[in-house]
């Protein structure tokens, strides 16, 4: 086992969606597109992004799409 030297834990680890960052204009545009591609409520639209790792409020999208 790896330890920093400092405290003997191992280090943590980044994730791969940690490491990625999106353009907030780029993700509101996308959870816009799914709302009205889809038949989808502004709830599903949430719930469809937090499964792709990307947290934004159902309140977020109603207010930009209306």
């Amino acid at each position: 086992m790896v330890t920093d030297g400092f405290t003997g834990r191992r280090p943590v680890r980044a994730s791969v969606f940690q490491l990625l960052e999106l353009p907030l204009a780029e993700v509101i545009s996308h959870a816009v597109w799914l709302y009205f591609r889809f038949p989808l409520s502004y709830w599903e639209v949430e719930e469809l992004m937090l499964q792709r790792g990307v947290v934004v409020s159902y309140i977020l999208v109603q207010g930009v799409v209306r």
